[in-house]
């Protein structure tokens, strides 16, 4: 049975970066290794859809050792992906509803996960998004993603699920030395 895209993305300019790296991180906390979204194509003025990118590459950390000979990218970085994602989307609808929040959005579930496709290093994925609740402590937001996108047609889904997150108070952890070793404290 196809499964029916979020909604229509055809007249959206695939090439258009509208936040990078550098402006993700504006929005998310993860860094380095962590970062998963490569950039962001597209956000509707309220906050609601939108449009990522992430590249897989074949010097990330997992490739040698998540099937040795044959990598496929690990499940559990789809998860991470769209996580970071429902994140953006929280930050960019709480800046437009004028409710700064520097509150880290955990994640908090995922419901109907499925992994239809292997991706291997040198696929390109697109993920789209959509708000479905959305309020000061919690968003639920339905997410998608594609190989195969910019050949002029829909893409192969190879993941969708529906992400759950909300948000927790950041505390600044304190580092101290303990029995010689650094340990982090709240």
């Amino acid at each position: 049975m196809p499964v029916e895209v979020l909604f229509d993305y055809s007249g959206i300019d695939l090439d258009h970066v509208q936040l990078d790296r550098e402006g993700i991180r504006g929005y998310i906390e993860q860094r380095d290794a962590v970062e998963q979204l490569d950039c962001v194509i597209w956000v509707d003025e309220e906050g609601s859809r939108g449009l990522g990118i992430r590249r897989v590459r074949a010097d990330e950390w997992w490739v040698k050792g998540h099937i040795p000979g044959n990598p496929i990218l690990p499940g559990v970085m789809l998860v991470e992906t769209a996580a970071q994602f429902s994140s953006l989307i929280y930050r960019y609808k709480m800046e437009r509803i004028r409710h700064s929040t520097r509150d880290f959005l955990a994640f908090a579930g995922i419901d109907r996960a499925r992994f239809r496709a292997a991706i291997y290093p040198g696929d390109e994925l697109l993920f789209v998004i959509q708000e479905r609740r959305f309020s000061r402590r919690r968003i639920v937001a339905d997410v998608q993603a594609f190989t195969d996108f910019r050949n002029g047609t829909r893409g192969k889904i190879v993941f969708e699920a529906q992400m759950i997150g909300m948000p927790v108070t950041y505390v600044q952890p304190i580092k101290q030395e303990q029995d010689g070793a650094l340990v982090v404290v709240r």
